[in-house]
Order: C-alpha cells, then sequence, then structure tokens
C-alpha cells in the first residue's frame, strides 16, 4: 500500500507531463479509491483531492470546486465506472464521466454566484431606510437557520435586540419562522437556501440532453 500511495504522490505532483489537469484529477481520484488507504473516510478524502490538486496547480484560485452532489445523484454509475476501471481498465469511460461532473458542477456554482449576486441585491434594497438589523444580515449568509441565542452569541447584542431584529427580517419577508412556536423560536433564510439548492436536476438534465444531441449531431456529419 505504502508503494501504491508513493507512487500516487509522485503522479499528483509530477507536473512535467502534458496532461490536461482535469484528466490527472480523474485518474488520481480513482486510483485513491482504488488503494482504498483509510478504513473510513477515503470517499471524502479522494474527493476533496480533486479540489486540492486543481488549487495547487492554480487551475482554481480557491479549493472549492466540490463534485459530491453529483457523485451522490449518479453513485450507482459512479461506483460502476470505478469498477469497470479495476476491472477492464476501462479508464476512458471512467474520465468522461468524471468530465461531465466537474462541467455540470462549474455551470452550477456559476448559476448560484449569479443568483446570490441577484439576491444580495434584492435583499439590501429591503433595508434601505431601516435604522437597525443592518448587523444581522451578513450573519445571516453564514448561519442560514438561527435562533435569538445564537444572533446574541454571534453578534454581542442583548436578547431583546436579537428577538426584535428576528421579527423585523419575519415582517420584512427576509426570514421565516419555522418552528411555529411562541418560545424557542427558529428562523430560516429561505431564498438563500433555496438558491443553493434550486435548479441542480433541471441543469444537470439540460446539459447531458445539450452533449446527447451534439454526440448525435456529430455522429451524423
Amino acid at each position: 500500500m505504502f508503494q501504491s500511495l508513493g507512487n500516487l504522490d509522485y503522479f499528483i505532483n509530477e507536473h512535467q507531463s502534458p496532461m490536461a489537469p482535469l484528466v490527472r484529477c480523474a485518474l488520481a481520484h480513482a486510483q485513491f479509491g482504488t488503494i482504498h488507504p483509510f478504513t473510513d473516510g477515503n470517499g471524502r478524502i479522494g474527493r476533496l483531492l480533486i479540489a486540492l490538486m486543481l488549487f495547487q496547480t492554480k487551475n482554481l484560485e480557491q479549493p472549492l470546486l466540490y463534485i459530491s452532489l453529483y457523485l451522490l445523484q449518479n453513485q450507482r454509475e459512479y461506483y460502476d465506472r470505478l469498477t469497470k476501471v479495476r476491472a477492464n481498465g476501462d479508464w476512458w469511460g471512467w474520465v468522461k464521466f468524471f468530465l461531465l461532473g466537474i462541467e455540470l458542477t462549474a455551470k452550477d456554482a456559476t448559476g448560484v454566484s449569479e443568483r446570490l449576486v441577484t439576491l444580495q441585491s434584492e435583499i439590501n434594497k429591503l433595508m434601505e431606510g431601516q435604522r437597525s438589523g443592518h448587523l444581522l444580515l451578513p450573519l445571516l449568509y453564514e448561519y442560514p437557520i438561527i435562533d435569538a441565542r445564537g444572533v446574541r452569541r454571534h453578534l454581542d447584542v442583548s436578547m431583546d435586540t436579537a428577538i426584535a431584529w428576528l421579527q423585523k427580517f419575519e415582517h420584512l419577508g427576509i426570514l421565516r419562522e419555522i418552528t411555529g412556536q411562541k418560545r424557542g423560536r427558529v428562523y430560516r433564510f429561505d431564498r438563500y437556501i433555496n438558491t443553493l439548492d434550486d435548479e441542480w436536476s433541471e441543469r444537470k438534465a439540460a446539459t447531458e440532453k445539450s452533449r446527447k444531441d451534439s454526440a448525435a449531431d456529430a455522429a451524423r456529419t
């Protein structure tokens, strides 16, 4: 195992070959999973390895490209592709599957970023003219589900102030109270959370359809 890890380490850090960085990531991820050096956490570390490799080679400014959702939503094919690599040497099938995941993830991240900028602008407009509560808004992007105790702890304000701010944000339509209780109320930043969750499936289907259409057009020419 140690020899295999040493070989993988050399492959990851050997940058003289003309291999495309994403292809190198695909091969390294599959090989790390095959070596399976730990009793637990191999999948998480293998996925993290992708972002760290792209960051190391300066293809990412920050190690923030995570394809975990794609692999989870396509878990059966993910395992099948890796099994075919180990059993039949089908690296091409694995690399194509991996690159599709990178494409979908990158497009989704771009779309989410654009929607978050729009959301932030709209929320800032709602806050125009408000005398208080401005300190709460940045906190909600870190803790989109929060209660008054959390506001008090993070912003060092009184409990009365925390409750008043949360109620004001609920009145403005920024937050939604989710417990229905009079005590221990919890608030959810719906629009922010939904922006992070929405459209993945639609984007995945649209991208795969586009790729199939392109492949069909290429086959006819």
